[in-house]
């Protein structure tokens, strides 16, 4: 603001002094007078035009002339810039003449002795309507520019202003879209687990209960057998014992999946093992477990999840892969919990099969934890996944 103003007031004082100074100077060439018999009367004279100018100004603005539309603009600035400068002739001629200031004037613009107060009223109020016009125009000019550049401003800062409005809305609408699939894994997960547990309690009460008992019924028969001698009674209790046995093995393996005790107990890297020494047993398929940087139990908030992270990892190698050799790494280091599997199997498209359950359960697990899961596999050429998950101690 003050350097505007600064530029209008020296705009008003070098525009009035040109104005005074170049009609004077030729007249001055042409009467044979001297510049300092008339300077002060002409200073005066540009202090006085200043002062009307500013007047001017100060009514165009408070009556609101820059707001109307350009018809009504020319009308009214041409109006006042006329009856601005006939106000300006008389007051000139009236100080001049009355205190006696301008006597050189009168002589300079009276040369021919044919020139009165009312001509040179007249010649001056056509001369400063001559130059309150082009001052008008300047000033009305550079008023739409400044206008113009205002409006362009603020558009592109409105515009702006949307668009940050516009990405901070869509990033909300990610973060709570993030938060709702969030939540609706871990809500699925966690109906998981309790269906877990449901089944392996009902596995472990009912169904373990009555293979018990009815072992327990078998052992009766094939002792009544042997005192009997019914070779035929005793070889069909035996047999049924041993399908007895077999199916109680299996739902221990199915309760150890749904629900391992041995990892609420001592933990992953030890459920874990527990889980990679039974499958090494059928001698079908062999894991080779590395455990680093493991020093301590981790938090029970993070072993379920990664449990059963590896677990689906185990299940689609034995489902999948036909592989020989696995290797299964799990650690922590950098603040983050590690886990590598490889396997020598048959591979596969990745991205033929990324919206597959199982890849898509991983990925959803793995997202929970705010991890992430790079898998890379070619048809022929076996299978790498690795898993970073973020983990601080403290």
């Amino acid at each position: 603001m003050k350097k505007g103003l600064s530029t209008y007031w020296w705009c008003q004082i070098v525009g009035w002094s040109m104005y005074v100074l170049i009609p004077t100077l030729f007249y001055l060439s042409m009467s044979g007078l001297f510049i300092r018999n008339v300077l002060p009367h002409l200073s005066g004279m540009a202090i006085l035009g200043i002062l009307f100018t500013h007047i001017m100004r100060l009514f165009m603005l408070k009556a609101g002339l820059l707001q109307l539309n350009i018809r009504r603009q020319i009308v009214y600035t041409f109006l006042t810039t006329v009856f601005f400068s006939f106000i300006y002739a008389l007051v000139s001629a009236w100080l001049l003449e009355f205190l006696h200031l301008g006597d050189e004037l009168f002589r300079l613009y009276n040369f021919s002795n044919s020139v009165n107060m009312v001509s040179i009223v007249l010649i001056i109020s056509y001369s400063t309507f001559c130059y309150l016009g082009v001052w008008n125009l300047i000033y009305f000019s550079y008023h739409y520019i400044q206008r113009s550049r205002r409006q362009l401003i603020e558009k592109i800062s409105f515009e702006n202003e949307l668009k940050v409005q516009r990405l901070e809305s869509e990033r909300i609408k990610a973060e709570l879209q993030r938060h709702a699939a969030e939540l609706e894994i871990r809500a699925m997960i966690a109906t998981q687990e309790q269906e877990r547990k449901r089944i392996s309690r009902d596995l472990h009460d009912d169904i373990g209960t009555k293979l018990s008992a009815l072992s327990l019924f078998l052992s009766c028969l094939n002792e009544q057998a042997l005192v009997t001698h019914n070779e035929q009674i005793r070889s069909l209790a035996e047999s049924s014992q041993q399908f007895i046995k077999e199916a109680m093995q299996d739902v221990r393996s199915l309760l150890v999946n749904l629900s391992p005790s041995v990892l609420e107990e001592f933990g992953y890297t030890t459920a874990v093992e527990g889980l990679v020494n039974k499958i090494n047993e059928t001698n079908m398929i062999r894991f080779n477990l590395v455990v680093f940087g493991m020093k301590e139990r981790l938090q029970i908030d993070y072993e379920l999840p990664l449990y059963r992270i590896t677990q689906e990892l185990i299940n689609n190698v034995l489902k999948h892969a036909a592989a020989k050799q696995v290797s299964l790494q799990i650690g922590q280091r950098d603040e983050k919990i590690i886990l590598m599997m490889e396997d020598d199997g048959k591979g596969f498209d990745v991205h033929a099969h990324k919206d597959g359950y199982g890849l898509h359960n991983l990925d959803s697990r793995t997202k929970l934890l705010k991890g992430t899961m790079i898998i890379d596999s070619q048809p022929g050429k076996g299978t790498s996944v690795l898993i970073e998950i973020p983990y601080n101690l403290n």
